[in-house]
């Protein structure tokens, strides 16, 4: 307003200014502060409800601002925090330092898995986590202050641990396995995705050499494959897998070899194939194992039908040697028939002696094992030797003096080197022949590679070898089997190493062969030595057989027999009744049961055996002397003889002087 020098009001002057551009920009920065407002408390409400711990620092590390998980995470309330510095609560040099560095630098900060211990929660122990630091910066570009995100990946962690350990364990697993294991593709033909160490053992190829090659290469020919297919998809649709499935398969250097099968068919969540699992077994041990069972069941059929034929052949050649050494008694030596009688004599012992071998083959023989040098029986057998094999073939002798001595009968151990010896005889060429005969102590440690069959501990080992035509392998396989020879028309029964075999097992003993075509062959006979010796005694056996008056009971279901045994123990002066059925002389017994004073049964009879004869005689009068005789001991021997109370065992055909010996011995101790 203008006034004149009255102080009255001339005129007024008017400014006007345009103030729109001033209001939209308050206004603009109304709503811009409105929406940042809005848009922390969005950041705010955000931050607070995730998972993700979000810490809000200055730059001297001092807390302007926590969410609540990381005051949960803390387990303080988020109060706590707000003027409180960071590295005060929670020291920790390295991580103070990578702070400074951010500030300092003004650059992000990110690590993954880092281990961390609250020091104000000690028993939480070490715990790990991914985190972030981010720089807050002024409009000049200082750094004011950090955002610290963090996330805890403890349980991810101890889960990745535990699945490394589990690949670990699966590793060690899938590599101890003596089976060979491959993973194999989806893919027809399919191809090898990952093996296990046994592969290279058995199959000899590297897993360079193997990996992503197809399966196929290892299978001998397309039939095997087309067989094995055939057998693995419907075993596969029907259960998922096929097991124990045969074929035979190559090695790398070409070997064919037998192996069995496991195979497992892959899946996905979806059901689609997405490989297998082929898991393979080398069968070449076992088959060994199984043929040498087979031979050894099949010596043991043979055996037992052997032992059969030796008790029937028994019965037969007991009425002809005991009635010939009767004959032998009655005839003046001057006849012509006692001559005669001699020879039935002879025939019938060397029947006896055969029925020994087979008896020795089966081990059922009794022959009774003593304390018994080898180099002695050696001796012997190197008279005998000598002057049977011809000068020009070279014989040496390696005797261990001081060898221990076993526990076996010195006419089988005679048996057995003359029938090795003269097997290397046959062997080598008669101009430039040598055989070697040795014999040393033997010890066999435990799981012995080299003797696998044998049991451990000392033996004494007989070893006759030759440098002859030796014997293929095929030809190994049988050689103990009986009535197996290679030799010509009558130069041999076959019996002689299948009954080398049978006195060797029974002995406890073990016997080993090597042998190659043209080379040569080595026989190694190993029986237990004892653990402790002494020198047996002896006595000189009497020429007079011993006699007596007493009355003795004889069973035998075959007639011939009982006239044998009944007229050998009237002329030793026994009064003698006999019974040719086991229930007739059972009720005989019953009738009068003092009317004997020992009874002599046969073992094998129709309708009650020897040994229940003898259980039923014991109910009635349990102190009476009881003799059972046999010429088949697989039911019975000297042993178990004893544990039904049998008093004295005596095997076919029987002569008169050991019938004697027997019931005086049984009597005199009864």
């Amino acid at each position: 307003m203008v006034r004149n020098d009255a102080g009255e009001p001339l005129k007024v002057i008017g400014v006007i200014q345009d103030i729109t551009e001033q209001k939209t920009a308050e206004e603009l920065i109304i709503q811009s502060q409105s929406q940042l407002n809005e848009k922390n408390q969005l950041l705010s409400a955000i931050l607070q409800h995730t998972h993700m711990m979000a810490v809000f620092l200055d730059s001297d590390f001092n807390f302007l601002w926590v969410n609540q998980a990381y005051a949960d995470s803390c387990k303080r309330p988020p109060s706590f925090f707000p003027g409180k510095n960071h590295f005060d609560l929670y020291p920790h040099q390295e991580n103070q330092t990578i702070f400074e560095a951010v500030v300092k630098t003004g650059k992000e900060y990110s690590v993954a898995a880092k281990p961390f211990e609250f020091p104000d929660q000690p028993g939480r122990g070490v715990t790990y986590w991914d985190w972030s630091l981010i720089p807050t910066k002024t409009e000049s570009g200082k750094v004011d202050g950090l955002v610290f995100t963090l996330s805890e990946v403890t349980d991810r962690i101890e889960a990745e641990k535990q699945v490394h350990d589990a690949k670990e364990r699966f590793q060690k697993v899938f590599n101890s396995q003596l089976d060979a294991i491959f993973i194999l593709g989806p893919e027809k033909p399919a191809r090898l995705v990952e093996m296990n160490k046994a592969v290279s053992t058995i199959f000899g190829y590297t897993k360079d050499e193997i990996l992503g090659q197809p399966i196929d290469m290892l299978h001998v020919n397309a039939k095997h494959l087309a067989e094995f297919q055939d057998a693995l998809f419907p075993a596969v649709k029907k259960q998922g897998y096929l097991t124990d499935f045969e074929f035979s398969m190559k090695r790398k250097d070409g070997q064919i070899f037998p192996t069995e099968h496991t195979v497992l068919e892959l899946k996905n969540k979806s059901g689609q194939r997405t490989g297998w699992v082929s898991i393979i077994r080398d069968l070449t041990e076992r088959k060994k194992f199984e043929s040498h069972m087979r031979q050894m069941q099949k010596i043991e059929s043979i055996g037992n039908l052997a032992g059969g034929i030796a008790h029937d052949f028994n019965n037969i050649l007991f009425p002809i040697v005991g009635m010939s050494e009767l004959l032998l008694e009655d005839l003046p030596p001057e006849s012509n028939a006692r001559e005669n009688a001699e020879e039935i004599y002879k025939a019938g012992k060397r029947g006896s002696d055969l029925v020994k071998q087979i008896l020795a083959f089966s081990r059922q023989s009794d022959q009774k094992p003593i304390p018994t040098r080898i180099q002695k029986v050696l001796k012997e057998v190197s008279k005998l030797i000598r002057s049977t094999i011809p000068a020009n073939i070279e014989i040496t002798w390696d005797i261990q003096k001081d060898c221990g001595m076993v526990m076996a009968d010195p006419t089988q151990l005679h048996q057995i080197a003359m029938n090795l010896i003269t097997n290397a005889y046959h062997a080598v060429d008669p101009g430039n022949g040598k055989i070697d005969i040795q014999l040393k102590e033997k010890e066999f440690k435990t799981h012995s590679i080299a003797r696998p069959r044998i049991e451990p501990g000392r033996y004494a080992m007989l070893s006759v070898s030759d440098n002859g035509c030796g014997i293929d392998s095929k030809t190994l396989e049988m050689i103990f089997e009986p009535y197996f020879t290679t030799k010509a028309q009558g130069k041999g029964t076959g019996l002689g190493l299948a009954v080398v075999h049978g006195i060797v097992k029974e002995y406890g003993g073990e016997i080993f062969v090597t042998s190659e075509s043209g080379k040569g062959s080595s026989f190694d006979v190993c029986i237990p030595l004892m653990k402790s010796e002494f020198i047996p005694l002896t006595d000189d056996l009497q020429n007079v057989s011993p006699s007596g008056t007493e009355r003795i009971l004889v069973v035998d279901d075959e007639v011939s027999i009982a006239k044998v045994e009944s007229q050998m123990l009237a002329r030793l002066g026994y009064n003698v009744t006999i019974s040719i059925d086991s229930h007739e002389a059972l009720n005989s017994f019953k009738t009068s049961p003092e009317a004997f004073d020992l009874i002599l049964t046969d073992m094998s009879m129709p309708n009650m055996t020897g040994d229940r004869l003898a259980y039923e005689i014991r109910q009635i009068r349990p102190e009476i002397p009881i003799i059972i005789c046999t010429g088949f001991s697989e039911q019975i021997n000297k042993e178990n003889a004893q544990e039904i109370g049998v008093n004295g065992f005596l095997m076919k055909p029987i002569v008169k002087s050991e019938m004697a010996k027997m019931v005086r011995k049984v009597l005199d101790k009864c």
